[in-house]
C-alpha cells in the first residue's frame, strides 16, 4: 500500500513502480488515482522504487516526485506446532522458535476456520499452557510467528485436540 499527502490543485494522480532508481523496468505504472492511495499488485521481495506526480483537472502533470525506496520483505517463516500435552486441568502446546525478536500469535478455536476464537494471544516465548477448556469436543490450535516490524506469517496448520468431560467430573460431593 503506498500513500502520500494531497496536492491541492490536483484532481489525479499517477504512480510508477520499478525494479531500478533509474525507471528503466517499470513493474506498475497506473493514473486516474483519484485519492492519495494505491494498492500495488503483488511485487516481489526485494528494493523496488516508485515516484508519484499529480494530475490537474485540465490534464497537466505536474514534475515526479523524488525517487523513494520501499524494500518488500518476506513475513517471518511459519512455526511447525508440536502436538499437544494434556493432563487433567491444562493443555501445553509447544512450536520451534523462529530467532531473536521474533513473537509469536497464538489462537484456539472450537472450529477449524478460526471463525471465533477462545484465545487469541500474542507471546513473546514459543510455548503456551492454558486451562483445559470446559466443553467437550474438538478444539484447533494454530500459531503464527511476528517479526520486530510487526508483519505476521501465515498461521501454522491447525492442530487439533479432543477434550473428553465425563458427566461424573461435573458432579461435586455433598
Amino acid at each position: 500500500k503506498f500513500n502520500w499527502l494531497n496536492v491541492e490543485d490536483a484532481a489525479e494522480y499517477q504512480i510508477q513502480i520499478a525494479g531500478d532508481a533509474q525507471f528503466t523496468h517499470i513493474l506498475q505504472d497506473k493514473d486516474g488515482i483519484s485519492g492519495v492511495e494505491y494498492h500495488s499488485l503483488p511485487i516481489e521481495f526485494k528494493t523496488h522504487y516508485f515516484r508519484i506526480r499529480s494530475i490537474a483537472s485540465d490534464d497537466y502533470a505536474g514534475a515526479w516526485s523524488d525517487t523513494l525506496t520501499c524494500i518488500v520483505e518476506p513475513p517471518p517463516p511459519t512455526p511447525p506446532v508440536e502436538s499437544p500435552k494434556m493432563d487433567k486441568k491444562k493443555i501445553s502446546i509447544r512450536w520451534q522458535a523462529q530467532g531473536e525478536g521474533i513473537t509469536y500469535r497464538f489462537q484456539l478455536s472450537k472450529d477449524k476456520s478460526f471463525s471465533s476464537t477462545l484465545i487469541d494471544e500474542k507471546l513473546s516465548e514459543p510455548s503456551i499452557t492454558f486451562p483445559k477448556p470446559k466443553g467437550s469436543g474438538t478444539y484447533y490450535a494454530r500459531v503464527s510467528s511476528v517479526d520486530p516490524d510487526g508483519f505476521e506469517s501465515p498461521p501454522s496448520t491447525p492442530q487439533s485436540s479432543k477434550v473428553r468431560r465425563f458427566p461424573l467430573e461435573a458432579l461435586t460431593p455433598m
